[in-house]
């Protein structure tokens, strides 16, 4: 069995959080720019600041499609859409109007995230594997920015909400975000959920108070506009 195999076979879990440390450190190291000697189809750390700057808005998927064909990379659409969905490209940040409706608008570093992954999965051998995955290893993150990453809102406060309302979505449920989080330090775990079940009780009380509040209140049928 090829030993570059298991390696390979799929990035950490916390990839998504430290996309930015290792695009800069792949973009550095010797190997990539020896890649790009023998031309093969990768992105210059100049053609990807320009991307970023033409861009700068948010950048669709037929503008993607296109600067990569320009370059020679072979990318389809269903392996992008499931980049998104296994969180190894960011997501939409918003939405365009076009003659055809709506388009989404993904954040402007989206083709160096893809440069990235193409060459993780098609040219890194197991020595720069090593160099960038060891990279992360002093590396931190606060668990709000964590919990989020495991949200597909990427928003606490939209979480909560949503909790707060009785409403949970598969992968935006705040209470899977903690547990799978902070499932190695418990005792945090259930402070934050105990924070979170105090605020859960003071909403349905509020919610409960302004409910009779505002059904013992009358109103002439004829002021209603």
């Amino acid at each position: 069995m090829n030993p570059k195999a298991n390696k390979m076979n799929k990035l950490p879990k916390h990839w998504s959080y430290q996309r930015e440390l290792l695009n800069e450190l792949l973009l550095k190291s010797a190997d990539y720019k020896n890649s790009l000697i023998k031309g093969l189809p990768f992105f210059t750390t100049k053609e990807l600041s320009a991307f970023e700057k033409k861009y700068k808005a948010g950048i669709t998927w037929n503008e993607i499609d296109s600067e990569l064909s320009k370059k020679g990379m072979i990318f389809k659409k269903s392996t992008f859409r499931k980049y998104i969905q296994d969180r190894k490209i960011p997501q939409a940040t918003k939405y365009k109007k076009t003659e055809k409706g709506r388009e989404a608008l993904y954040p402007s570093s989206t083709i160096s995230h893809i440069n990235f992954l193409q060459y993780f999965y098609r040219i890194a051998d197991n020595e720069i594997i090593d160099k960038l995955l060891d990279s992360m290893a002093e590396e931190t993150i606060n668990a709000k920015e964590a919990i989020e990453g495991n949200l597909e809102s990427g928003n606490l406060y939209v979480a909560i909400f949503h909790y707060l309302r009785g409403i949970s979505f598969p992968n935006d449920d705040i209470e899977d975000a903690i547990n799978e989080i902070l499932q190695d330090d418990t005792e945090f775990r259930d402070l934050v959920f105990n924070k979170l079940n105090k605020l859960d009780e003071a909403f349905n009380r509020h919610l409960n108070e302004i409910d009779k509040l505002l059904s013992e209140y009358e109103i002439p049928i004829t002021k209603i506009s």
